[in-house]
């Protein structure tokens, strides 16, 4: 498991978003920028964080606060199936958002 981890870190793909990180304010467009404060302001980096822009956390399903029953994915209640706790109830993995353009569905 810790060979698998330590490739998987190898990985990542350089972007613009991680030149701009080590200081290259010319690699993001001012577009690029908007939408990282967006991003920021909207508190999104709250749970999408780290290298893969999320991916490392569990969180209930809901922005906010818990959906109503019709919402509610009936056949997928999440790490409930893995560790059978009530507290694990709809709640998922947050996605990482890496080359979010490539990895479609999405929940938000």
């Amino acid at each position: 498991a810790k060979a698998i981890e330590a490739f998987e870190t190898t990985l990542v793909t350089p972007a613009p978003f991680d030149a701009f990180l080590n200081g290259d304010d010319a690699a993001m467009s001012s577009e690029q920028k908007q939408g990282l404060k967006l991003f920021m302001d909207k508190g999104c980096s709250s749970c999408h964080a780290g290298t893969n822009l999320g991916g490392e956390g569990y969180y209930p399903f809901g922005l906010v606060e818990k959906p109503s029953v019709d919402v509610l994915p009936e056949n997928d209640k999440g790490r409930l199936a893995v560790t059978d706790a009530a507290e694990d109830s709809y709640v998922f993995r947050v996605a990482p958002l890496r080359n979010v353009a490539l990895t479609a569905p999405y929940f938000h």
